[in-house]
């Protein structure tokens, strides 16, 4: 996510204040990390993608909240599902930004603060 930490700060602002909100780059952390993470979360949060395969791993209570781009890509819904977990879906609009070699998408603050805030 390109606006991450300021999606971060927007959920922080309007959410109670001992709820403690954590963003994760899978990708530098090895799969043991990564699962550990998984294991002591509450709700988790993320844009569709494979680091999204990891709510398997979450606690039962766990809520699971994909971010998606597309419709009708329900992968990470059918795995949370069968995992137990109560699961929640969004489409929301954003902007692809190309950097380096890499894009990153870019979500408007209150789309996203308010598809997250309705399910909690």
């Amino acid at each position: 996510m390109g606006n991450g930490p300021e999606m971060a700060d927007k959920l922080a602002s309007v959410l109670s204040k001992d709820i403690l909100i954590r963003l994760v780059n899978t990708a530098a952390l090895n799969i043991f990390e990564q699962i550990s993470i998984a294991r002591n979360t509450d709700y988790f949060i993320g844009i569709f993608g494979a680091a999204l395969s990891l709510n398997m791993f979450t606690p039962e209570h766990c809520i699971n909240h994909e971010i998606l781009d597309i419709p009708n890509a329900n992968h990470f819904r059918l795995i949370s599902r069968m995992s137990g977990h109560k699961t929640y879906c969004n489409i929301i609009k954003h902007n692809d930004t190309k950097i380096e070699n890499d894009y990153y998408s870019y979500f408007d603050l209150n789309d996203f603060a308010d598809c997250i805030i309705n399910t909690m």
